[in-house]
C-alpha cells in the first residue's frame, strides 16, 4: 500500500514541506513527498553548529565579500545561505510543477519585525538570491505592508510567527492588495497564512499547569486544529487563492488535517512516526474539532478565542499577543546565536 505521505500528497488537497536545513533529512523528505522546504533562525544556527568547520569559512567569504556589512546583516546573509542551499536541492520539484511548487523560505531579521522598511529591503534580497526563494514575514502590523509591497513584486510569501483566524485573514487581504499592483501576471504566486498549531498546544497547556486551570489536555491538545480548522474554512470561504500552512506540526496532527486544502510543515521525527503509525487514510482535514470542546477551551482560555475568532485580534494586538511573543522571543535568541558563530568565524 502507498505510504501515508504519498496518498496525502497525490490523492488529496494536502501538500506538506520539509522542516530541517541538513541536506540527507531534506533528501528523505522530498523521497517522501516533501514540495518545499522551511527555515527559520533554529535551522539555520542548528546547521551552521552542525557543520562548524565548512560553515565558518562560507562566512569568512561572505565578509571578504560585504566588508560594509554590520553583524546582524552579515547573520542574515549567512542565514539566508542556508535557505539558498534548500532551494537548489528542491529545484527540481519547482522545476517539474513549472513554479507551482519547490519552494524554500528565505528569511528576514526578527529582530526587526515590527519595523516595515528593513523587511521590504531584506525580503528584496531573500527572493532574489534563487527563482525558487519564497520569503517569510513576521504576522506583525508592519509584516503586513511587507507581506502586500512583496506581493506586488510577485514574489510568494508566508506569514509567519501567527497563531490565530485573524493574522491569518489579514495576511491573505494583504497579499490580495499587492496583487492588485502588480504589474507583470505571476501564475503560482500565493501567501502561505502561517499557523504554528503545536506551539499554541503547548502555550495553553504550560498556562493550564501553571495557573491550576481545569481542562484535560485532550482538549488542550486540539487547541491548534480547531484554529487551523477555521482558517481553513475561512479562507475557502472568502475565495483567497492563498493557503493555511502549519509550523511545528506535531505527529498527532497529521492525520487530522490530511486532505484539506492546505499545506504542513513536518520534520524528520514526525513523518518517521507517522510512517511508523501508518495511520489508515481517511480524509479527515475538513471534519470541524467538536464544539463542546471548543466551548472548554473558550472557557479555560481567554488566549483560545482570541486565536480562533476572525475578530479575535487587532493589527496592533499581533507582536504581542501571548503565543506569537513568545516565538518572537525564540527567534530572537537564535539569531543572536547566528550573529555570535558569524562573530567568530
Amino acid at each position: 500500500m502507498t505510504h501515508f505521505f504519498k496518498w496525502m500528497t497525490q490523492e488529496t488537497d494536502t501538500l506538506f514541506w520539509h522542516d530541517s536545513g541538513i541536506p540527507d533529512e531534506i533528501a528523505r523528505g522530498i523521497e517522501r513527498g516533501a514540495t518545499g522546504i522551511t527555515c527559520n533562525p533554529a535551522i539555520g544556527l542548528r546547521c551552521m553548529r552542525g557543520a562548524p568547520d565548512m560553515w565558518a569559512q562560507r562566512v569568512r567569504a561572505m565578509k571578504e565579500q560585504f566588508p560594509q556589512a554590520d553583524i546582524a546583516d552579515m547573520a542574515l546573509k549567512a542565514l539566508n545561505a542556508v535557505a539558498q542551499d534548500c532551494a537548489r536541492q528542491i529545484r527540481p520539484v519547482w522545476e517539474a510543477t513549472n513554479g507551482r511548487q519547490g519552494h524554500v523560505a528565505g528569511q528576514v531579521n526578527p529582530v526587526q519585525m515590527d519595523e516595515a522598511e528593513p523587511m521590504i529591503r531584506q525580503a528584496i534580497e531573500a527572493t532574489a538570491l534563487e527563482p525558487n526563494m519564497a520569503v517569510k514575514i513576521p504576522a506583525t502590523k508592519a509584516g503586513m505592508e511587507v507581506i502586500e509591497e512583496m506581493a506586488a513584486r510577485g514574489a510568494t510569501t508566508l506569514s509567519t510567527v501567527s497563531f490565530s483566524t485573524a493574522q491569518a485573514i489579514a495576511a491573505q487581504a494583504a497579499y490580495e492588495r499587492g496583487g492588485k499592483r502588480r504589474t507583470a501576471p505571476t501564475d503560482h504566486a500565493i501567501n502561505y497564512s502561517v499557523m504554528i498549531i503545536g506551539r499554541l498546544d503547548e502555550y495553553l497547556l504550560a498556562k493550564a499547569q501553571r495557573e491550576g486551570i481545569d481542562i484535560a489536555t485532550e482538549d488542550i491538545n486540539k487547541a491548534g486544529l480547531a484554529v487551523t480548522k477555521k482558517i481553513n474554512a475561512v479562507l475557502a470561504e472568502r475565495g483567497y487563492p492563498g493557503m493555511c500552512l502549519t509550523g511545528g506540526t506535531r505527529t498527532r496532527h497529521i492525520p487530522q488535517l490530511a486532505g484539506a486544502r492546505m499545506c504542513m510543515t513536518i520534520g524528520v521525527a514526525a513523518q518517521d512516526e507517522v510512517l511508523e503509525i501508518a495511520p489508515e487514510h481517511r480524509v479527515l482535514g475538513d471534519v470541524p474539532v467538536e464544539e463542546d470542546t471548543i466551548e472548554r477551551l473558550r472557557s479555560a482560555f481567554p488566549e483560545f478565542s482570541k486565536a480562533l475568532d476572525e475578530d479575535g485580534l487587532e493589527p496592533s494586538e499581533f507582536t504581542e499577543f501571548g503565543p506569537c511573543r513568545e516565538m518572537h522571543d525564540w527567534f530572537i535568541d537564535e539569531f543572536h546565536g547566528i550573529q555570535e558563530f558569524v562573530l567568530n568565524a
